[in-house]
C-alpha cells in the first residue's frame, strides 16, 4: 500500500501518491481497512534476542520458528563478514543453510528477482528466510518471505541506525534509490536477533542516526496518543504500551547515549550501548508502529525532497530537526532546549544549515507541501500551515545556533 509515497521522475518530483487501497507489490494486506480509530492495536516480533556475538547463535534459534532450512540473504560483503561464525554454528547442528546475495535495493525488480531465484532454483525444502543487513535488506527479507508463503522470517540487523527490524512494513524505492512507498504485511518478523559485537564494530554515525530516529518516538506517540483523533501506523489508536515503551526510549537515550558513543570510541561492549542499541531498535521499533508519527517523521519524508540532503544525510538526522520542528510549535520549548542540548552533544544535527538548507534562500515549498501533506501530519493536535512551519524553522535555527555555540559543532553529516 502507498501512503503519501514520494516519487522522483526523469522530468523531477512528482506530488505526493495518494493512499490506494490495493499494492503496487500485490500484497493485498492493508491494516487501514481492518482496524480503524476504536480499536487499540499493538504490534510486535514474536522474540527480540540482542547480546554480544548473538548471530553466531541463530541456529539455536531456528527450532522457535520450526525451521530446519533456512534460505540467508545478505550481501557480499556483509555475507563475508558474519560467514565463517555462523557456518561453524551451523555444521554443529547438523544444518546446512542456503546464501542468496542481495543487489542494495529494496525494489520491486529485486523482491521479485530473488523470489524467483529461491523458488525455482534453491532447494525445494527451504522453510524459513533470514535477513542480516541494513535497512532496506531488512525490508526485502520480509517481502520476500511473504512472496515464498509467508515463511517464518528471522531479521539479524547489521546497524542500529533505525527501527525496521521489528516492524511489520517496508519501504519500497525503485531501481533508482528513491522512494515508492510503504508496503505492509501480516505479521512482524518472528524473530529479531542483535549482535551488540557487529554494532560495535558499525560506523558510529549509524548509532547516534539511529539515536534520532528513536528519539523523536515518544514525543510522536504522545501527539498521537493525546490527540482523540491520533492513529498509530496501523491505522488504529495508540496503545498505553506503546506510548509507555516509546518513553522509556526517550529516557533510556538520554541517560546512556554519550557512555554508548564512549564505547563505540573504546571498541568495548557496555550496558550503556546494550541499552542504546536496544532503544534504537526494540523500543523505538514498537512505540512507532504501536503508538503513531506525526510532525518529526512528515518533516523527514519532506526533507528528502531535496537532493543533496537525500544523499548527504541519514533518515535519523532528518527526523532530529523534525522532531524540534515539532516540539517548538507545540509550545514544548523546555523540551526543545533539552533535545537541541542532546542532539548537539551526540552528533545530530540542530540547525538546518547543518544539512546544507538555507531556510531564508532555498525554496521549501515542495518540502513544505509533502510535509503538511502527509497522513503523519495529520496526527498533529492543530492545523499545520505553510506558515507555520515557515516560521517554526526560524525558531528552530534560532535555539540550534545558541547549542552550537555551546557545545560546537560535533554533526556527523558530511559538507557537500
Amino acid at each position: 500500500m502507498f501512503v503519501n509515497a514520494i516519487t522522483r521522475s526523469n522530468k523531477g518530483i512528482n506530488s505526493p501518491i495518494s493512499v490506494n487501497k490495493r499494492s503496487l507489490h500485490n500484497s493485498e494486506f492493508s491494516p487501514q481497512t481492518i482496524f480503524h480509530e476504536k480499536l487499540s492495536v499493538f504490534s510486535s516480533p514474536q522474540k527480540y534476542i540482542q547480546g554480544p556475538n548473538a548471530i553466531s547463535q541463530i541456529c539455536h534459534f531456528l527450532p522457535l520458528m520450526l525451521s530446519k532450512k533456512p534460505i540467508i540473504i545478505s550481501s557480499k560483503q556483509g555475507r563475508e563478514r558474519v560467514r565463517e561464525s555462523i557456518t561453524h554454528s551451523f555444521e554443529a547442528a547438523s544444518i546446512k543453510p542456503e546464501w542468496i546475495d542481495f543487489l542494495g535495493e529494496c525494489s520491486t525488480f529485486e523482491v521479485n528477482r530473488l523470489t524467483k531465484e529461491i523458488s525455482e532454483n534453491r532447494s525445494k525444502d527451504i522453510d524459513s528466510v533470514i535477513g542480516i543487513g541494513g535497512g532496506k535488506l531488512i525490508d526485502t527479507a520480509k517481502f520476500v518471505a511473504m512472496n515464498l508463503g509467508h515463511k517464518p522470517l528471522m531479521i539479524c540487523p547489521s546497524l542500529a541506525s533505525n527501527d525496521a527490524p521489528c516492524s511489520s512494513l517496508s519501504i519500497m524505492y525503485t531501481e533508482s534509490g528513491e522512494s515508492q512507498g510503504i508496503e505492509y504485511f501480516k505479521s512482524n518478523p518472528n524473530i529479531v536477533v542483535v549482535d551488540s559485537e557487529v554494532i560495535l564494530h558499525s560506523p558510529p554515525r549509524t548509532l547516534v542516526a539511529g539515536m534520532g530516529d528513536a528519539m523523536a518516538t515518544f514525543y510522536e506517540a504522545e501527539v498521537c496518543y493525546y490527540n482523540p483523533k491520533g492513529k498509530n501506523v496501523l491505522g488504529a489508536r495508540p496503545t498505553l504500551s506503546g506510548l509507555c515503551l516509546s518513553e522509556l526510549c526517550r529516557n533510556t537515550l538520554l541517560a546512556h547515549s554519550l557512555p554508548a558513543l564512549d564505547s563505540m570510541k573504546t571498541r568495548r561492549i557496555t550496558q550503556s550501548l546494550e541499552n542504546v542499541i536496544e532503544a534504537n531498535t526494540l523500543l523505538s521499533g514498537l512505540g512507532f508502529e504501536s503508538g503513531g508519527l506525526a510532525c518529526s517523521h512528515a518533516l523527514a519524508q519532506g526533507l528528502t525532497l531535496i537532493p543533496h540532503v537525500e544523499n548527504n544525510c541519514m533518515h535519523g538526522e532528518m527526523v532530529a530537526m523534525g522532531l524540534l520542528t515539532q516540539l517548538i510549535m507545540c509550545q514544548k520549548m523546555e523540551e526543545a532546549e533539552k533535545i537541541a542540548n542532546y542532539n548537539s552533544l551526540v552528533g545530530l544535527p540542530v540547525h538546518f544549515e547543518q544539512l546544507q538548507v538555507n531556510i531564508d534562500k532555498d525554496d521549501l515549498s515542495k518540502v513544505i507541501e509533502s510535509a503538511i501533506n502527509s497522513p503523519m501530519m495529520k496526527n498533529m493536535p492543530f492545523p499545520v500551515t505553510p506558515a507555520l512551519l515557515t516560521e517554526t524553522f526560524a525558531k528552530v535555527n534560532a535555539i540550534g545556533a545558541k547549542y552550537l555555540e555551546m557545545n560546537g559543532n560535533k554533526c556527523f553529516i558530511p559538507r557537500v
